[in-house]
């Protein structure tokens, strides 16, 4: 693939990646433009160096990933590139959350983090009709999808972009990573502070739709603490 001077060469992720560790739904158009992905069909994208011509192609030894994420920054980050053509740029994060009731996972994960549902973007009554105006194939979008926000934003523009995709596998077992709700206010705070600060989020929490593990009350430690679980079944902790 020829580049010319301050020119953009698309890389079809499909062309470097190993399609059999891929889970369900990594590679479809729903995934790629979800997240406002560049109006190209796949989020993925290599930049040429804007002042030198030269090939990007055949054995290429870097991938380039790229998404819009919701109001954040296109994301750009080269995870290895021996040429030194493909400029190392700033990395924004979405988070993907797998679950069956994307809904209902807004709700309790906007309550729990703090967050508020992102609306669609300007000019598009849902998020179904954005990703449809995107070229989204309809066969590629579950029943309902979309018609309300899906993904959740930090109303201070801080933390992750986070979106909920629906998947038809349910969850089996203990997740592999977990968030930590860090209310507490960390080791300066005392003891009895922290842990009355857990409980009250601990009983905010339940309320929402989360059930309680276990509590780890360990004075000797200066521990207090609660393992949860999400209306899903998802682990989470509150320290």
């Amino acid at each position: 693939m020829q580049c010319r001077r301050g020119a953009r060469a698309l890389v079809d992720p499909l062309e470097h990646a190993d399609r059999s560790t891929a889970g369900p739904s990594t590679f479809t158009g729903f995934h790629a433009f979800h997240s406002e992905a560049l109006k190209v069909r796949a989020g993925v994208l290599a930049v040429a160096d804007g002042d030198q011509a030269g090939e990007v192609g055949g054995d290429l030894d870097a991938v380039v990933v790229g998404a819009e994420l919701g109001a954040g920054q296109v994301s750009v980050d080269r995870l290895s590139d021996p040429s030194g053509m493909l400029p190392r740029m700033d990395m924004t994060l979405q988070l993907t959350i797998d679950c069956s009731d994307p809904q209902r996972m807004v709700t309790f994960w906007a309550e729990a983090l703090g967050y508020v549902p992102e609306p669609p973007p300007g000019g598009h009554a849902t998020w179904r009709a954005y990703w449809a105006a995107m070229g989204v194939p309809e066969a590629e979008l579950p029943t309902g999808a979309g018609d309300v926000p899906e993904s959740i934003i930090d109303p201070e523009g801080r933390g992750p972009r986070v979106w909920f995709q629906q998947v038809p596998e349910p969850k089996v077992a203990k997740n592999r990573w977990h968030f930590d709700l860090k209310v507490g206010g960390g080791r300066d705070v005392p003891l009895d502070v922290r842990a009355g600060r857990v409980r009250a989020t601990v009983e905010r929490l339940v309320e929402a739709g989360a059930t309680v593990l276990r509590i780890k009350d360990e004075p000797d430690m200066g521990l207090y603490a609660a393992a949860m679980r999400d209306p899903e079944g998802n682990e989470f902790d509150i320290v």
